[in-house]
């Protein structure tokens, strides 16, 4: 997250991350520059009306509520986007994800786990 922020914060976008994770926000804080944080679930944000240019949900960190809420949570980001800004979704096909949950793998010095 804070990478992606930095990045972006570069290219003149604003933005704010969000995530329910403390140590994804403290890392995320420690690269210093990009946007703000805010360590919350991303059902309880309320952005307020233009506050950003992008949203990004990365990392397969969507869909995994009821339609309802997900629906309502596109809606709050949509409705804090800046007029032409833009939601992008980084998500696997359920179908995928179905397959594959559960399925991990580790980069270790002698390969892969």
């Amino acid at each position: 997250m804070g990478r992606h922020g930095r990045a972006l914060s570069g290219r003149g976008y604003s933005g704010i991350g969000i995530d329910r994770d403390r140590n994804a926000i403290a890392k995320a804080r420690a690269l210093a520059g990009g946007p703000s944080y805010v360590n919350r679930d991303i059902r309880d944000y309320r952005p307020e009306s233009s506050a950003f240019d992008v949203a990004i949900i990365m990392s397969q960190s969507f869909g995994y509520f009821d339609p309802t809420t997900n629906r309502d949570v596109l809606g709050r980001l949509a409705a804090g986007l800046r007029e032409g800004g833009r939601i992008i979704l980084d998500l696997w096909s359920p179908a995928f994800f179905a397959a594959h949950q559960g399925e991990r793998e580790f980069k270790v010095p002698s390969g892969a786990v």
